[in-house]
């Protein structure tokens, strides 16, 4: 039996290290920018489950539940595949225009359908994910405030953004956290879709060299390395506000 022999310094040469750095900007970029609109679903959302009608709060609660009740893999090839190819053809011309606009000095294109589709799928699986983390905070907190600012005279809109969702997040930040740390690690799926994120050129580097041990191990560190810096960067932000 031959002793394994590991080459770490054959990685990080050539074309190897060109794909690492390739994919983990692909993977910082679409989880930056996943996280970004996740964001902005989950209030979208979560202020029309409060003060919508009952037939916009079913819509949205059913669409919620089948968001969580179907893998997510599942949800990025009906995105890729299927939504993608029904938008107007103008639409796809236009976007498509911007697909060969290349930044930095690595192949890091931004207006692809992989790109879109994987930062959509993100979003939108994620932000179901924190509506019910928001919820679970809310749960914690007394119905009278509630009531209290009612008798004051304050909106519905003024009442969560200034009294209650403050709150609910301060009881629920480390739920919260978990869920974009989750978006970091369901990126890796977005290959399937030949999305070049860091899984994707990791692949790469094994089929080409087969250095597998080597391209998955440094994979995993580098995976480790984001997940820490957008925890405590996150932690830091939430306890910064509390």
């Amino acid at each position: 039996m031959q002793n394994l022999s590991f080459d770490w310094i054959g990685t990080f040469k050539g074309e190897s290290i060109t794909w690492i750095i390739t994919g983990l900007i692909n993977t910082v970029l679409v989880t930056v920018v996943g996280s970004c609109f996740a964001t902005i679903f989950t209030a979208i959302l979560f202020f029309l489950k409060k003060i919508s009608n009952n037939f916009l709060k079913f819509f949205i609660s059913s669409l919620t539940s089948i968001i969580r009740k179907t893998p997510f893999l599942v949800q990025l090839f009906f995105w890729y595949f299927s939504a993608w190819n029904i938008l107007p053809k103008l639409w796809i011309e236009s976007i498509l225009n911007f697909s060969n606009i290349k930044i930095f000095s690595y192949n890091i294109y931004l207006c692809t359908s992989e790109f879109i589709c994987s930062v959509w799928s993100l979003a939108i699986f994620t932000s179901v994910y924190l509506i019910e983390e928001i919820q679970s905070g809310l749960n914690k907190l007394s119905k009278g405030q509630k009531e209290a600012a009612l008798s004051q005279g304050l909106n519905t809109w003024c009442i969560y953004c200034k009294i209650l969702l403050p709150q609910s997040i301060c009881n629920s930040y480390q739920p919260i956290i978990s869920q974009y740390l989750n978006l970091i690690k369901l990126s890796s799926l977005t290959s399937a879709i030949g999305f070049g994120e860091l899984t994707y050129h990791i692949h790469q580097i094994e089929s080409v060299n087969a250095h597998s041990i080597e391209a998955f191990a440094i994979g995993t560190i580098l995976y480790l390395i984001l997940g820490l810096s957008i925890s405590c960067i996150l932690s830091y932000l939430f306890k910064k506000k509390s």
